[in-house]
């Protein structure tokens, strides 16, 4: 099946989700990747701000801030490039050209130093390739890196999104761990 129709597919069945489950299983599902992973064993973290049925990473951010925890965000940069500015307490968040929050901040990590780099998707094959909207920003900077650091990449999501497709392309992110309301899974 093409990619963009088990997008079109995931996006439906994402919608039809109640507003009041999502806000629960949201919940839960940053609360078990709090389980999973021990924050205060971290130097730094990568988030994002969540948009459309994305997981957010509020919970993760006040749990990440309450233990000194560095926090870093993507930011779209020139010639669509990503980069990873950190945040600092009460910074502001501007709208980039795509509608997503990015820091303010002119201090920048190399992916390379990350600890844990936590990134968004719409789906994930059998063998944990990441589907994602089709720009290819992350694949392009984590997918280049795979095997040469020791950061974790994790996704969070909803049992839904884990499908029984395989869908990778040589380019695409796999990841190491996707956590769910239901469960972890291990790639």
């Amino acid at each position: 099946m093409p990619k963009d129709e088990i997008r079109n597919k995931l996006f439906k069945k994402g919608h039809a989700l109640l507003p009041s489950y999502k806000k629960l299983e949201n919940s839960k599902i940053q609360k078990n990747f709090l389980k999973t992973f021990e924050l205060r064993k971290l130097k730094n973290i990568l988030l994002y701000r969540n948009i459309k049925n994305e997981i957010p990473t509020n919970l993760i951010m006040l749990e990440a801030i309450k233990l000194n925890i560095d926090i870093y965000f993507p930011v779209v940069a020139e010639k669509n490039k990503l980069i990873f500015t950190k945040y600092l307490e009460n910074s502001l968040f501007k709208k980039n050209k795509y509608g997503i929050e990015e820091p303010v901040s002119s201090e920048i990590i190399d992916p390379m130093n990350l600890s844990i780099v936590v990134i968004p998707f719409i789906g994930i094959d059998k063998d944990g390739f990441r589907l994602g909207y089709g720009g290819g920003y992350y694949d392009r900077v984590f997918g280049s890196l795979a095997g040469k650091s020791n950061f974790k990449i994790v996704g969070l999501g909803f049992d839904y999104q884990l499908t029984e497709y395989n869908f990778k392309e040589e380019h695409d992110l796999k990841y190491d761990v996707v956590v769910t309301e239901k469960q972890n899974y291990f790639f």
